[in-house]
């Protein structure tokens, strides 16, 4: 073999291996493409695109006989020359349909020097900083490029690249878990008796609140390589390894999230898998809105109605804090009406018991405290009728007495019951006063939302 074939095919492999590395570089696996989106973009920067691309091999062989004869005849000399020629030729031509990913790959070369916002490389290393006073007085500076961010720095229509937490917004979560449990309680209505009833208010929002999202799923994703911090009115967007610099400077920062409306349909994987799960990917997306959010509303036509019907926007907004109040324990069987008055009745026949040892001026052994209290439990049901409460009182009484070896008078007994009643929430007439239910809180700790049209979501 030539030094120029070794040279030739020494060039050959190394422009397969680059041809290779380029495609690994471009590999993506897509959870979420927003085909519309992907099509409308490019044509706006391209024009018109190819939907078919067509690519044609031609291979010829081509061979050549030629033969010569002489004749001679006195002086006269003749020449007789035939010519055979032979051309075999070979086309394959590959059609190819072009797809939404190829397409997306072409828009994503075209705009990547053009994003506001994308992935810090590893290997690059952050400006040093000791306050958050150097972060705010080097916004803007050549050595802060990429590493702070100020929403002035783009406008609505900019494209941003982001790492990011997926999860579903969580009144969208809150609606399919109700949806869930709502069913669990319809067919095995004996493991929550009573509940079924007090249901009936949340699930009526639920599915009006179903019915404004038309297959739509809010996303709110947690970004991981930025925060946001406020100064003087002013937000900016700090990457995590400047924001890691400043010992105990945490509380300043605050979580970055990126908001927006994505369609069903257009998941290329189960949403159970890729929105519930807390998965790192990466998001390219549309800035809509050039300033970033204390809050976002996940339902958009909530804002129109409540311009009609103020009262029940109200009520769709809150649902996401009462249901996960509700599937997280705020709202269990303790909750409930009868559960909540024995309860509370357990406890006035036990604050009884105290009081009434105290009258005697006798202390109880550990046993007989014992007993006491698993008589006041066995009697938790007494509440429903002053004849039951009366008896129920009246057993405990008799165990005190013996307990303590003393008889108290009967119009002391009977104010000292009275007064276990009120201290247990009960009223003068044994009517249960419930006590007002705790406000709700948001789950998610507060943070700065930027919203975003989802163009693709990938790793």
């Amino acid at each position: 073999m030539s030094a120029r074939e070794k040279f030739r095919g020494w060039l050959r492999r190394r422009r397969k291996s680059k041809a290779v590395r380029r495609a690994d570089a471009d590999l993506r696996e897509f959870v979420y493409l927003d085909d519309v989106s992907v099509f409308s973009l490019i044509t706006s920067r391209v024009g018109a695109i190819a939907d078919q691309f067509t690519e044609t091999q031609t291979d010829s062989l081509k061979g050549e006989i030629q033969t010569t004869g002489g004749v001679t005849a006195g002086v006269a000399k003749g020449e007789i020359k035939s010519k055979t020629e032979g051309t075999v030729t070979h086309s394959s031509q590959v059609l190819r349909k072009a797809t939404v990913q190829a397409t997306f790959k072409d828009l994503y070369e075209l705009e990547s020097s053009r994003l506001v916002i994308q992935p810090m490389a590893t290997s690059v290393d952050p400006p040093k900083v000791r306050t958050v006073a150097e972060i705010i007085e080097g916004a803007g500076r050549t050595a802060f490029e990429g590493w702070v961010f100020s929403p002035g720095d783009w406008s609505r229509g900019a494209m941003a690249e982001l790492r990011v937490e997926l999860a579903a917004d969580p009144i969208y979560k809150m609606s399919a878990a109700f949806d869930s449990f709502v069913e669990l309680v319809k067919e095995s209505p004996e493991m929550f008796p009573g509940l079924e009833d007090d249901l009936q208010e949340p699930l009526a929002i639920n599915r009006l609140l179903q019915r404004m999202l038309v297959d739509l799923i809010p996303v709110r994703a947690r970004a991981l390589d930025y925060v946001a911090i406020e100064n003087s009115g002013k937000v900016l967007l700090i990457h995590r390894k400047i924001a890691d610099q400043i010992a105990g400077g945490g509380g300043a920062f605050q979580p970055l999230y990126i908001v927006g409306v994505t369609e069903q349909r257009l998941y290329w994987k189960d949403i159970r898998q890729v929105l519930y799960g807390n998965s790192t990917f990466n998001i390219l997306c549309r800035v809509t809105d050039d300033s970033l959010k204390e809050s976002w509303t996940p339902v958009k036509m909530v804002d129109v109605l409540g311009g009609v019907a103020p009262d029940l926007a109200d009520a769709i907004r809150e649902f996401g804090l009462l249901a996960s109040g509700f599937l997280s324990g705020a709202y269990n069987a303790a909750t409930n009406q009868e559960q909540l008055q024995s309860e509370h009745m357990i406890e006035a026949l036990q604050k009884y018991s105290s009081l009434l040892v105290s009258a005697s001026g006798s202390s109880l052994t550990v046993e007989a405290e014992a007993e006491i209290a698993a008589k006041a439990v066995s009697l938790g049901d007494s509440y429903a009728s002053h004849e039951s409460r009366r008896s129920a009182f009246e057993d405990i009484r008799n165990l005190v007495q013996r307990a303590t070896a003393t008889e108290l008078d009967s119009s002391e007994a009977a104010k000292l019951r009275t007064a276990a009643l009120v201290q247990a929430g009960f009223s003068i007439d044994g009517q249960f006063q419930a006590p007002p239910p705790k406000p709700l809180t948001p789950a998610e700790p507060l943070g700065r939302h930027m919203n975003v049209e989802m163009v693709a979501i990938y790793w």
